[in-house]
């Protein structure tokens, strides 16, 4: 009994003790918490009086601020604005930590958060978190004051990939030395974007793969622009379809339906250009066609290892994108 009554009161002793020190951490925690959310207040207030002097001195107002350069919503002046973009390329753990952090530290008076990112995919990483039967959109809703759909690239229409393959082209200083074949990639790449309904971010990897080639070749290698185009894109989008192409077992069928020409506005193009050298490097048993032999014509200028050099010409041009 007396080891028994001394054990007990050893151990309330000691959860006595556990429950005191945890006590001073969570107070010491909350005082933290305090003076962090005070301190991060008062940065805001001090920015927001800054930019709304340095405003009033242009002549112009914030879009968040009264005439008087004061945020009717805080009295801070313009808040202070952390943008946190592609939330939904993180680890779905951090995803979430990162969204409850936000809510939990950042709730502070002139401090505004703008987070971009994939919902539908930000909801999956709810639901593997808490469980497939979790309402995911409701829990999100507890991190937003405000959510705005941006538009959908599919409306942007085909100029707009136009001109971003042109910025492409640009900014990353791609020059094959040839003005002809250089226009002709860069019109097959706006039609295959187009055809694809390709997202910016995919255009610039294809670009990249383009650029393998600008600096793997010359004149003197085989490497005609409606393949090599087609090529990078599919091995960016397709690499299923691509293994086939470079292993020389690519079917014309499944070329077609990759290519989607019949979605072609031919306005940069000659389509029918793309059409036979596609068809006539897969399709298995070629018709007996002026086409046909012009091609045929045009692979004799190029030493093409192997005896069916029609049939090679994919894993030639692959060659250059390993």
């Amino acid at each position: 009994k007396e080891i028994i009554q001394d054990i007990s009161n050893d151990t309330g002793a000691l959860a006595e003790k556990l429950i005191e020190e945890q006590l001073k951490h969570a107070k010491a925690n909350r005082d933290t918490l305090k003076t962090f959310r005070e301190s991060l207040g008062e940065l805001a207030r001090l920015l927001g009086q800054r930019k709304s002097g340095n405003s009033s001195a242009a002549g112009g107002h914030s879009p968040f601020s009264t005439g008087d350069g004061q945020n009717p919503a805080s009295g801070v002046g313009v808040p202070l604005v952390f943008i946190i973009d592609e939330l939904d390329r993180c680890r779905p753990s951090f995803a979430l930590s990162l969204l409850e952090r936000v809510k939990h530290l950042f709730s502070v008076e002139g401090i505004c958060f703008i987070l971009v990112g994939n919902m539908g995919q930000i909801e999956a990483a709810v639901r593997g978190a808490y469980g497939n039967d979790t309402d995911a959109r409701t829990y999100l809703e507890k991190f937003f004051n405000l959510r705005l759909n941006l538009p959908i690239p599919q409306r942007l229409g085909a100029s707009v990939r136009r001109r971003y393959v042109e910025h492409l082209w640009k900014n990353m200083m791609l020059d094959p030395g040839e003005s002809d074949y250089d226009q002709r990639i860069q019109g097959g790449f706006a039609e295959l974007a187009e055809a694809h309904q390709l997202p910016l971010r995919t255009m610039e990897r294809v670009a990249a793969h383009v650029s393998l080639v600008y600096a793997a070749t010359n004149k003197r290698y085989f490497r005609d622009a409606c393949l090599v185009i087609g090529l990078c894109v599919m091995r960016q989008t397709a690499p299923d379809l691509y293994e086939k192409a470079r292993t020389e077992s690519l079917t014309w069928p499944e070329a077609k339906k990759f290519l989607r020409l019949n979605e072609w506005k031919g306005e940069f193009v000659t389509v029918e250009w793309y059409e036979q050298l596609w068809r006539f490097v897969t399709e298995e048993t070629l018709p007996d066609e002026r086409w046909v032999n012009e091609i045929r014509g045009y692979l004799m200028r190029y030493d093409l290892r192997g005896s069916d050099k029609r049939r090679r010409v994919l894993k030639e041009i692959c060659g250059h994108l390993e």
